[in-house]
């Protein structure tokens, strides 16, 4: 007949209940950092965020890119302007024979200098200094917006590193906590054994259990390490951090948030590619009107017959009539390129719509994992502390209170792996949405 066994001592009643309460579920992705790692220094996401931008090549050099195009607008807004400059010339030839009539010396010296100042102002080109100012700003707004993007996709990188490293550190509490309960029965057992209350191999069963705990927990070490590392080379910094926690997300409304889709930045990039293609459209086209410019010069000293004459003007006019088809065919590739970038419009505001339903659904449904998740961890602790009930009358082995703990112990590190699934998600939806933080 086996005895009941005793009630366990209150040191470790007292433990168990400290390290479950440690353990209990919270609202939000933080609840199971009590401590935070020592010496390590605290960072939010927005910091971080901040941090990675600052760092960024990418971003650097679409920084770069976007001085090119405000100089490429600058250009084509010269050309409305007239250019003028100073020449300076020396002409010299062979001198006229001796016997050469003394008007054609006069007429075609062997020497002839001339200093005067150019001012050309073209008139009239089909408006296509209109076409490329707009085009060159089109494509400058396009740079920007999409460098803008580039600034979101960034930040959806840093959240999938943040989350990482904050998962890491509250699986290392956590198993952290379940190695010192683990332990403190192992103790216990190991005092029953010495008054032949608790059989050999209990004893084992526990130390088995804690030596695979205590190597989760240097793998959990490991992965957080690696997840420092990647928080490293995106912000920049040296130090170990210990993360600020970050909220859950809220169920998201669908079609609210769809109407985001259209002011996302890479569709407004591609709208404003659509705008430049048109431009250059009207560019090509203008070369089938004409012409006009004017050319005038301003001579504050002359040699020659014409040293007296100190200014002239020349209105010009072209009339485009025959260039081989060159014209027509360069309209047809810009009204083609003009139709391809619809096209593309078209499809990027398609796929905006779909990140958004997709990320709104999985938002959705992950909370609802987390709900389902939360109330089977909270009945994997009931069942823990009705196990230890149970051993304490003898109704139970330890080696079922040891497995009500591992049950306990996948519930909660699957809830946390959840929560914190649950807030990437959110950070994605925000991404998809175009919003990040300034």
């Amino acid at each position: 007949m086996i005895r009941p066994a005793p009630p366990i001592t209150r040191a470790y009643r007292l433990a168990f209940i400290a390290t479950a309460a440690a353990l209990a579920l919270g609202s939000d992705v933080s609840r199971a950092a009590e401590k935070p790692i020592a010496t390590a220094r605290s960072l939010g996401l927005a910091e971080a965020f901040r941090m990675a931008v600052a760092r960024s090549e990418d971003q650097a050099m679409r920084g770069e890119l976007l001085e090119a195009a405000a100089a490429q607008l600058e250009s084509a807004r010269g050309a409305l302007f007239p250019r003028i400059s100073l020449k300076a010339s020396e002409l010299v030839q062979q001198a006229q024979p001796s016997n050469a009539d003394p008007s054609l010396k006069s007429f075609s010296p062997s020497r002839r200098a001339d200093i005067h100042f150019a001012l050309h102002q073209p008139l009239f080109a089909g408006f296509r200094e209109f076409a490329a100012i707009q085009g060159a700003g089109a494509q400058g707004d396009s740079l920007r917006l999409q460098r803008q993007r580039a600034k979101e996709l960034l930040y959806l990188d840093v959240a999938r590193t943040y989350v990482d490293l904050l998962f890491a550190q509250s699986e290392i509490r956590v198993r952290t906590s379940l190695v010192d309960l683990t332990r403190k029965r192992v103790d216990e057992l190991k005092s029953r054994e010495r008054i032949g209350r608790s059989r050999k191999s209990e004893v084992l069963a526990a130390k088995s259990q804690l030596a695979g705990l205590e190597a989760a927990v240097s793998e959990a070490v490991g992965g957080e390490k690696t997840a420092q590392e990647r928080l490293r080379f995106l912000t920049g910094l040296t130090e170990d951090v210990h993360l600020d926690p970050l909220p859950m997300p809220m169920a998201p409304a669908t079609e609210a948030l769809l109407s985001k889709a259209s002011a996302r930045s890479d569709v407004a990039s591609k709208r404003a590619e659509l705008v430049a293609a048109e431009a250059a459209e009207r560019f090509a086209a203008a070369g089938h009107w004409p012409t006009l410019s004017l050319d005038a010069n301003a001579y504050p000293y002359r040699e020659g017959l014409q040293k007296d004459v100190h200014w002239d003007a020349l209105l010009s006019a072209d009339f485009p009539l025959y260039a081989g088809g060159a014209v027509s065919a360069d309209v047809r590739a810009a009204r083609a390129r003009r139709r391809a970038g619809e096209q593309s419009l078209h499809l990027t505001e398609r796929q905006a719509e779909l990140e958004i339903r997709s990320a709104a659904t999985d938002v959705t449904s992950s909370l609802t994992t987390v709900g389902a998740l939360e109330s089977a961890a909270e009945l994997a602790l009931q069942n823990v502390e009705a196990q230890n009930a149970d051993y304490r009358q003898g109704l139970v082995t330890n080696l079922d209170v040891l497995g009500a703990l591992d049950s306990y112990r996948q519930a909660r590190l699957r809830l946390d792996q959840a929560k914190h699934g649950a807030v990437l998600l959110g950070v994605a939806l925000g991404v998809a949405c175009g919003s990040v933080p300034e």
